[in-house]
């Protein structure tokens, strides 16, 4: 009985997965539900379930981990009152930095997040004396995290996000929407243009042309001490201590963030033992597979660090022809070692970093920013080509949508591939997948951009093009081009080797790139006739 259970809940699993793929037939109730909430998945749909069960369980501990109770809250007010810093101000109790700090060294971890410059520099206000309000500080702490549900009832912005449900909503209505992407955008874009120094952020001088230019003088100098700033673009100037120490905890807290997630030798090789005991059979040549009820008890057993790697959207994105529906377990195991790592040569080795360090420079010209992959300009640039290629304004590209990428030359058999081969929902793709894919096609002879493409290509998982592959896609010529090892198929590291991986894929996948190859000969001849009647004149 139990067995038949196991059999009819993998076969249930597999065709789900199977048609969400490959598309299947798209989900018009969409039609009439925002892209931003998802339907309750049916008592039958158990990889959704369990999904939603292990996205909602992760959710609430993390946010009950960062809620205060009583005994924690009473401590930290006896703490504060121990170490507050004469002069009080009328019965207002002071705290200085530095106290500020020794409370937050006591006070244990739960409260590590509310002890930061950036905190302290929000309170601080006028006082002479360089301190914040422990009161004030006091309530900041109750507050954190809470809303009245009688607050979000009476607020005029529900009304907005209510809005955003209308599929047919006008162009205009969301323009004048906080929450819509346009209105995003556009915010974002006024940003970009008031800051005329390029430095990230917004000078006295540079936000008095808000708008129509017309703020009184009186009123910016009350904003810039009013809000919160860095080196007067929005901390004050004798504040540079307090700068210094906010880098120094913000970079801090993100290094100690990113430690937490890695897995040190010893938990690796538990890791790896759990999953060799746990190995679903039959092998395929010398690959141990697992199915996902063991991948489900591998994660169990590995550890509360390890609970990151073990959820539905992982085991998904590594299944792939498998008819037991199971995955790799090196392919995963591979996955648990490269998430969030990078190695420093391959750093130093990338042309990226010249990018990187090309935007050190204030003066960099418009066309050199928007040509950077890492500029302000150019990430506004890729999404707006997502909102525009985005026609039902559902947040997600179809594969139709996407086929009016750039000049919208893509082949259909490419296309095919890239829904098959990407994650994507309901056989429609997110703004995350669509960067991937765009980073890949603009960067074609970077060996990581080459690597995504291969994938795409090799329509057999087999770890090279053979003449079949090719011939799918195009013809023999291919391989004259590439020159591989073996004269029956090309890998990934042949293409790399060749410098012709941006040509050879350009073929494949574009219509554009193929006639351009085609006519080579015809082109260069025009632009040898061009030059010479330049020349003539």
């Amino acid at each position: 009985m139990e067995e038949e259970k196991k059999e009819e809940e993998m076969a249930l699993f597999t065709k789900n997965y199977m048609e969400w793929k490959g598309g299947g037939k798209r989900d018009y109730s969409y039609n009439n539900i925002p892209r931003f909430y998802y339907r309750l998945p049916a008592e039958d749909e158990v990889l959704q379930q369990k999904l939603r069960e292990e996205s909602r369980a992760v959710f609430l501990q993390r946010k009950s981990r960062e809620l205060l109770d009583n005994e924690e809250l009473q401590n930290l007010w006896f703490l504060l009152d121990k170490h507050q810093t004469p002069p009080m101000i009328g019965e207002e109790a002071m705290i200085n930095y530095d106290n500020f700090l020794k409370v937050g060294e006591k006070a244990g971890a739960k409260c590590m997040q509310f002890f930061t410059a950036r905190v302290f520099a929000k309170l601080l206000h006028s006082d002479p004396y360089g301190r914040i309000s422990i009161m004030q500080f006091f309530n900041y702490v109750m507050r954190k995290g809470k809303i009245k549900i009688q607050d979000i009832l009476a607020c005029s912005f529900l009304d907005d996000l209510l809005e955003l449900r209308d599929e047919e909503l006008s162009k205009e209505s969301q323009e004048s929407n906080w929450f819509s992407a346009p209105s995003a955008l556009r915010v974002y874009g006024q940003y970009l243009n008031l800051d005329k120094d390029h430095n990230g952020m917004l000078s006295k001088e540079e936000l008095s042309r808000y708008g129509t230019g017309t703020f009184t003088n009186v009123f910016l100098d009350q904003v810039y001490q009013g809000c919160l700033t860095y080196d007067g673009e929005m901390l004050p100037a004798e504040d540079e201590v307090l700068q210094q120490k906010l880098r120094e905890e913000s970079r801090a807290v993100f290094l100690q963030r990113k430690s937490r997630e890695l897995l040190d030798n010893e938990e690796l090789q538990n890791l790896w033992f759990l999953l060799d005991k746990h190995q679903t059979p039959p092998m395929i040549g010398e690959e141990a597979m697992i199915n996902y009820d063991n991948f489900l008890k591998v994660g169990e057993k590995a550890g509360a660090k390890c609970m990151q790697f073990f959820t539905a959207r992982v085991f998904a994105k590594l299944l792939h022809s498998d008819p037991y529906g199971r995955i790799s377990i090196m392919q995963f195991f591979n996955y648990v070692m490269r998430k969030g790592k990078i190695k420093i040569q391959d750093i130093l080795a990338c042309s990226f970093l010249d990018d990187l360090l090309e935007l050190r420079d204030e003066e960099l010209s418009k066309e050199s920013q928007e040509s950077n992959w890492f500029s302000a300009p150019s990430a506004l640039r890729v999404y707006g080509q997502y909102l525009n290629l985005d026609k039902d304004h559902n947040g997600m590209l179809s594969k139709e949508e996407l086929s009016r990428y750039g000049t919208g030359t893509f082949t259909n058999v490419f296309l095919d591939q890239v829904y098959q081969g990407c994650l994507t929902y309901d056989g429609e793709m997110d703004y995350k997948t669509y960067l991937d894919f765009v980073l890949a096609l603009e960067n074609r002879k970077e060996p990581a951009a080459l690597q995504y493409i291969f994938k795409l290509l090799d329509i057999e998982n087999k770890g090279y093009l053979n003449v079949f592959t090719l011939n799918y896609f195009f013809r023999d010529e291919i391989f004259d081009m590439v020159k591989p090892k073996d004269p029956c198929k090309i890998t990934l590291q042949d293409l790399v080797n060749s410098s012709q991986g941006d040509t050879v894929t350009s073929i494949l996948i574009d219509l554009n790139g193929f006639w351009t190859y085609e006519n080579r000969e015809v082109l260069v001849a025009n632009d040898n006739d061009s030059s010479a009647d330049l020349d003539d004149t």
